[in-house]
């Protein structure tokens, strides 16, 4: 389970950005956070992930709330920069994540993603996939590294009809072993899925 209490972010002391935020995902749960532009989402993945100060009284993972045991147990895949050596290879770029685990078929996995030709696995350099190339690779590392918690910010972003139907079947199997997910968007994409929906917007402090 991951527990949140009083979280809080703000730009300087005297100019919060959300306050009083507590949110509770269990195993099985998928959690939509949503919110306009502007309100925090991004920056509040990236504070659970120890990449900003966040303020909050609790932010657990099963209970433990030591950071290197959340970074460890927790997978997070940005918007825009999925967090990959864009001068390495997709091949080279998955057997780094997988620590060259050789009981992974790395390019049968890649196939399943769509990067099936052989210059796109083990030649071309990441940095020169497109968008939705690199978010297909994001997905595949997601699969490999069976992390309990996954921190997606708008996960749909770049991803064409087909893309978003091999990662709706990912998140369902995530689910389904009692993975957890917290995941931004401007709308519901996975509505099926979904247990339940903070707007971030209300949790923003007035200006008047």
């Amino acid at each position: 389970m991951f527990i949140a209490r009083n979280i809080a972010w703000s730009y300087q002391r005297d100019q919060p950005l959300f306050t009083n935020l507590s949110f509770e995902i269990k195993p099985g749960e998928m959690c939509h956070l949503r919110g306009e532009n502007g309100v925090g989402k991004t920056t509040l993945l990236r504070g659970l992930m120890g990449l900003l100060d966040l303020s909050c009284t609790e932010a657990s993972l099963f209970h433990k709330t030591d950071i290197k045991y959340f970074q460890a147990n927790t997978s997070f895949l940005p918007a825009e920069s999925p967090g990959f050596f864009y001068h390495f290879s997709a091949q080279n770029n998955l057997k780094f994540f997988t620590h060259y685990s050789d009981t992974i078929n790395i390019a049968n996995l890649l196939t399943k993603w769509g990067l099936s030709h052989p210059y796109l696995q083990n030649t071309l350099n990441v940095g020169m996939f497109s968008t939705g190339m690199k978010k297909r690779l994001a997905c595949a590392k997601l699969e490999v590294q069976k992390r309990a918690l996954w921190l997606l910010d708008e996960p749909t972003h770049g991803l064409d009809q087909q893309g978003i139907a091999l990662q709706q079947q990912l998140i369902m199997k995530h689910l389904a072993s009692g993975g957890m997910v917290l995941y931004t968007s401007h709308t519901n994409v996975f509505t099926s899925l979904t247990s339940h929906t903070i707007n971030l917007s209300d949790f923003q402090p007035s200006m008047l």
